[in-house]
């Protein structure tokens, strides 16, 4: 694994994202680590929002950041960055966890032009076999046509995370959209990240309190708070009769 900088920065290819170190032209550039290679590594909850946590916040911080900001204890948090470490994803540096990896992602399709009435008409209707029936247009695509400012990241969230995304729109799409929402605050060039790295915890949410709940508490987070998902977490613990068992790793067993 190559040496990590304390400094990220998120750049646009043609055709991605590419969240990459400012450095100095002699420095070799960091491994590039996609979503989907991060996904098969099987980490724990604690340790995709270390990831995210640090992503954030330029490519490194300390323990009592990380403790801070994840709502966990000192030990809760070395259960979460160990593993990383001995992954080779983060490394200590003079006390600080920092970054060892550059994350890459993928370039949201530009929604097209609409066509005029005389387009629509000219195009030729696409052939079907005797007795096909059409294909159903898949829950994320009708959300995104119904949100044409959040087109962009619900595509992003169906196709990366299809899932998580494809259920949440079936069958909690508000959610889905205040998912997006509340990503949107943490800016452009990381809101993909974001949104990939919380939802997750947010299908589990719906689970354990209900849409509708899941839902009031992003869109009061979204109001209220510069970094929504960790507040909407806390709206929705502050609810004694539904209150979930919270991992071990976060109640500082280990």
């Amino acid at each position: 694994m190559k040496k990590a900088l304390s400094r990220k920065a998120v750049r646009r290819t043609g055709s991605r994202d590419l969240a990459f170190p400012k450095a100095k032209s002699e420095e070799p550039r960091m491994e590039l680590v996609d979503l989907k290679r991060l996904a098969e590594m099987n980490l724990s909850q604690g340790g995709y929002r270390a990831l995210l946590y640090l992503l954030c916040k330029g490519g490194e911080a300390d323990l009592d950041d990380l403790r801070k900001e994840l709502g966990m204890s000192r030990t809760g948090v070395y259960r979460a960055i160990s593993p990383l470490v001995r992954r080779g994803l983060v490394e200590k540096v003079n006390g600080r966890y920092r970054l060892a990896f550059a994350l890459e992602l993928p370039q949201a399709q530009p929604s097209p032009a609409p066509a005029s009435p005389s387009e629509e008409k000219a195009k030729p209707k696409p052939k079907r076999g005797k007795g096909e029936k059409p294909k159903p247009e898949s829950p994320v695509s009708a959300l995104a046509e119904a949100h044409p400012h959040l087109k962009g990241l619900l595509y992003f969230a169906g196709k990366s995370l299809p899932k998580l995304a494809q259920p949440l729109a079936a069958k909690a799409p508000g959610v889905l959209v205040q998912a997006a929402l509340a990503a949107r605050k943490y800016g452009r060039d990381q809101e993909q990240a974001v949104l990939a790295s919380w939802l997750a915890d947010v299908r589990s949410w719906v689970d354990t309190w209900g849409a509708g709940a899941v839902e009031e508490a992003l869109a009061e987070a979204t109001k209220k708070a510069e970094k929504p998902f960790p507040y909407a977490r806390k709206l929705l613990l502050a609810r004694p009769e539904l209150t979930p068992e919270l991992p071990e790793e976060e109640l500082g067993y280990f």
